[in-house]
């Protein structure tokens, strides 16, 4: 009984003392709370913070066959836009010119051209954005505002770019290199949606962005 009067003081007692021990430490070196607390949160902080080149990456991938028949690309395992993406690291020389511009005929026969694959951006980019992509091959190049990228899958030396704005087309020159690391994403286990890209009629002529991914009724 003479035990259990003291038990509560003494327990109090060394709760004093250990909450007062935590506060020296903490007023003496305060930086290195700060440290410790910011290093507990850097995860979080750094899973927030993405490159440039991802948030501003193509969000989608058709690929147009030699019939003229178009699919969205879709991997169950990989994302096939990065997978492509890879294999656009090699560009040499690359040299510039406008191909068309103001032309829905010259605009849509690039897009829907056979033996390619098209990477739409869900907005207008930059080429600044686009050079994130190709690991800086392209920072000499004007920087056009695009919404698409045309890979032909059967020509190694060219590749274009589209604006939705004017109908405007953009040719890319470059040096010959292999075709081999795009083709063999094609051969990849796809999830493949029937689909064919054009100007859908029933929305405003003013719109300028009316141009759309139409989905086919199997």
């Amino acid at each position: 009984m003479r035990f259990s009067k003291y038990l509560i003081p003494l327990a109090l007692t060394i709760a004093v003392v250990v909450s007062l021990t935590l506060s020296v430490v903490l007023w003496t070196n305060p930086a290195n709370y700060r440290t410790n607390k910011q290093t507990a949160q850097s995860p979080t902080s750094q899973q927030m913070v993405k490159p440039r080149g991802y948030v501003y990456s193509p969000v989608q991938a058709i690929h147009t066959n030699a019939d003229g028949s178009q699919v969205i690309l879709v991997n169950k395992l990989v994302n096939t836009v990065t997978e492509i993406k890879k294999t656009m690291k090699n560009y040499k020389d690359p040299h510039i010119k406008t191909l068309s511009k103001n032309s829905k005929v010259d605009y849509f026969r690039i897009a829907n051209q056979t033996d390619s694959i098209m990477l739409n951006y869900s907005d207008t980019v930059s080429m600044k954005m686009v050079n994130h992509i190709v690991h800086n091959r392209f920072k000499k190049l004007p920087n056009y505002k695009i919404n698409r990228i045309v890979l032909p899958t059967n020509n190694s030396t060219k590749l274009y770019l589209l604006a939705d704005k004017n109908f405007t087309v953009y040719e890319i020159d470059i040096k010959k290199h292999s075709l081999k690391s795009l083709n063999n994403v094609l051969k990849m286990d796809m999830r493949t949606q029937p689909a064919s890209f054009k100007l859908l009629r029933s929305c405003p002529r003013s719109m300028i962005f009316d141009i759309l991914l139409c989905k086919k009724r199997v």
